[in-house]
């Protein structure tokens, strides 16, 4: 008896031919969040760089041209980044300059050319010594020259050679030897001449480039405030025409009153200063550290997290301007203002996490200035996204199976966004059907997000 499989009913002999197909099963492709984007003036780095919390911890960012003590100093933008996301893509308005080098004199009038890895005044706290030292163990036991570079006046890279073509780039400079390379001691000489160079709508335009190809969730600019409407402009494309659901932190910016842009405008304010002494650079500093704080922040939240009432780092002990009187904390609320206030302990929170969408139509109702919600139907889009180009753009059939196969792969992401409470479980609906031509599908979807409790009312009867 004739057997097998078969593609189509066309057979001649007699026989039992089988065909077996495998129907995909619905799977989880939840995005993570937890990428922070920081456009800022750097003293170092490429014009943009990827630096992972793990990069951080293990000190590989140093090799990137970020150490770990600029993560650590609180008067740096990038401590109040760091410990609220698992990656920061760092984009360099300032990118340019020239990179310190210095030239050290050995013997047999050889050189050795030491030059910071990265261009910027960083290189200029960078210092390279020759030291002939006698020891006992080790590669190189015996008598032996040990070249040393130092960040800052701390050892950062030793290495015990025996001449001068030995030697090997670090995460901090590059050698380059002329001559025999016969080592001879020299004391601790500067890398000098490292500047930094000048922030530039080009640089900007250059790094958005580079983002808009990139995974990450939440921007924050820390840059001229004449380049915000840039920013600004940037996101509103890849929300509205690139269907990457993004949001960015622009300082002082509440007249975008989009679902897109959160806008803080106070300052950090540290234990001693006075506030009142500032002049515009200072304030604006101090404002950018808040804006860098809130896009870290909002990226590092889980869908199923709000930021209300987020306490600040502790190192912050107020904020300029100081909004506590009801009516001027309301009216910021109201312009769609991201605010930090005191709480009933006294510790500066985070007054309502809210973006800057504050005029309301039947399409942007009040829902969608809450940014849990915005978290939430940010990643159930970027899910949907991400399944459609994996699963089934060009590879599902236009018919009943293949969208009863995409209804069930929605309402797979909509089950695991209700599972982690994120939205409401018996509240979504899905209707899936043809579109007017034989390439189109149409999906409806009813959903309800869940945001957190923020206001209570009491009502109390007492019995007499």
């Amino acid at each position: 008896m004739a057997a097998g499989s078969f593609l189509v009913e066309n057979k001649v002999r007699p026989g039992c031919y089988i065909q077996i197909k495998g129907v995909p099963k619905a799977s989880s492709v939840m995005s993570e969040r937890g990428t922070v984007v920081i456009l800022m003036n750097a003293d170092s780095g490429d014009l943009v760089t990827e630096i992972s919390a793990n990069d951080i911890l293990t000190g590989a960012s140093a090799a990137k041209g970020f150490p770990l003590s600029v993560f650590t100093d609180e008067n740096n933008i990038l401590h109040y980044v760091y410990p609220y996301v698992n990656k920061i893509i760092l984009g360099r308005l300032n990118a340019g300059g020239n990179k310190a080098a210095t030239i050290l004199e050995l013997a047999s009038e050889s050189t050795l050319t030491v030059t910071a890895k990265f261009a910027g005044v960083y290189g200029n706290l960078i210092s390279v010594m020759i030291v002939k030292e006698k020891t006992g163990e080790g590669k190189f036991a015996g008598e032996g020259y040990f070249v040393r570079t130092s960040y800052s006046g701390e050892v950062v890279d030793e290495q015990n050679v025996q001449s001068a073509n030995n030697i090997v780039d670090n995460d901090y400079v590059t050698f380059a030897v002329e001559g025999g390379g016969v080592l001879v001691e020299v004391a601790a000489e500067d890398l000098t001449g490292g500047t930094n160079g000048t922030e530039s709508a080009t640089n900007l335009t250059g790094i958005l480039s580079k983002l808009s190809g990139m995974p990450w969730n939440t921007l924050g600019y820390c840059g001229a405030d004449t380049n915000r409407a840039v920013v600004s402009t940037f996101i509103k494309d890849l929300r509205e025409n690139k269907g990457k659901y993004r949001q960015a932190v622009l300082y002082n910016s509440t007249s975008e009153d989009y679902e897109g842009i959160i806008s803080p405008y106070q300052g950090f304010v540290l234990d001693g200063e006075d506030p009142s002494g500032w002049d515009t650079t200072k304030t604006h500093e101090r404002c950018m550290w808040a804006v860098a704080f809130v896009a870290a922040l909002t990226a590092g939240a889980d869908v199923y997290v709000s930021n209300t009432y987020h306490v600040l780092p502790a190192n912050i002990v107020s904020v300029n301007p100081a909004r506590e009187e009801d009516a001027e904390v309301e009216t910021g609320l109201r312009s769609g203002a991201l605010l930090f206030t005191h709480n009933s302990s006294g510790e500066l929170v985070v007054e309502k996490d809210i973006n800057t969408l504050h005029t309301y139509t039947q399409t942007r109702t009040p829902p969608f200035s809450k940014n849990r919600v915005i978290r939430t139907l940010d990643e159930i889009s970027n899910t949907k996204v991400l399944a459609w180009e994996t699963m089934f753009i060009g590879k599902v059939d236009n018919d009943d199976l293949g969208r009863a196969l995409l209804k069930g792969q929605i309402l797979r992401i909509l089950d695991d966004f209700a599972s982690i409470g994120a939205v409401a479980r018996n509240d979504y609906d899905v209707t899936v059907e043809p579109g007017d031509d034989p390439d189109k599908v149409r999906s409806y979807e009813q959903l309800r997000p869940i945001d957190s409790m923020e206001q209570l009312y009491s009502y109390v009867t007492v019995l007499g």
